[in-house]
C-alpha cells in the first residue's frame, strides 16, 4: 500500500493502510483465508475458534519451516522483468528464448 505524493487525500489514505494493517482488518482478512504477518493480530477472538484452525497451522508451519532471506536489491526489476515476460509469452504468443532474454535484460538492466 502506498499513498501518492500529489494525494489530495493524504491523512484519509494514511488512516487507511493504518486501519488495513492493524490487527482488526487482518484478522476479517484471515476469515478468506490470508495469513497475516503481525503477531498482534493472533490476539484476535477469531484465532481461538475452529474457523482459524487452518490459518493458524499455516502460520505455525511458516514460523518453523522458514528463515529470513536476503533478496538482491534489483530483485523487484528482476521479478517485473520475468512477470512482464511470462505474460508476453503467454498472452502474445513468445516463444521461451524470447523469454529467456527479457528476463535477462531485467536483472542486467
Amino acid at each position: 500500500m502506498g499513498i501518492g505524493s500529489s494525494s489530495k487525500h493524504a491523512d484519509a489514505a494514511w488512516k487507511f493502510i493504518e486501519y488495513m494493517t492493524g490487527p482488526e482488518a487482518q484478522a476479517r482478512m484471515a476469515t478468506g483465508g490470508e495469513v497475516p504477518v503481525r503477531s498482534s493480530t493472533y490476539d484476535q477472538p477469531y484465532f481461538k475458534t475452529d474457523d482459524a484452525k487452518l490459518v493458524l497451522a499455516i502460520k505455525d508451519y511458516v514460523t518453523k519451516n522458514s528463515e529470513p532471506r536476503e533478496y538482491s536489491a534489483n530483485w523487484l526489476s528482476i521479478a517485473n522483468g520475468l512477470a512482464n515476460a511470462a505474460q508476453q509469452m503467454y498472452l502474445k504468443g513468445g516463444t521461451a528464448a524470447q523469454f529467456l532474454e527479457s528476463a535477462q535484460s531485467a536483472a542486467n538492466g
